[in-house]
C-alpha cells in the first residue's frame, strides 16, 4: 500500500504517523519526507506492507494530522 500525506508541518508528525501504522500492524518498507519551510508544509510518501481497513486507517490519520491536509492510500 502506498500512503501519501501532505499537511501543515508540526513537531511529532513522523512519530504519530508511525504509531498509527504500527497499531494497524503495517510495516514501513519505504519512507520519504520533505518539509517546505517557507510554507510550513510537510510531505510524506510511505510504502507499507500488511493489510488494514483503509477507512479506519484514514480516520485515525485524519485525527492526528493538522489542518491543511491531504491524505490518500
Amino acid at each position: 500500500m502506498i500512503i501519501i500525506i501532505q499537511c501543515k508541518d508540526q513537531i511529532g508528525l513522523v512519530a504519530d504517523i508511525s504509531q498509527i501504522l504500527s497499531a494497524a500492524k503495517l510495516n514501513i518498507v519505504s519512507m520519504r519526507e520533505h518539509v517546505d519551510k517557507a510554507e510550513s508544509m510537510f510531505f510524506m510518501r510511505l510504502e507499507v506492507d500488511g493489510h488494514s481497513d483503509e477507512a479506519l486507517l484514514t480516520e485515525a490519520m485524519c485525527k492526528i494530522l493538522p489542518a491543511r491536509r491531504t491524505y490518500s492510500c
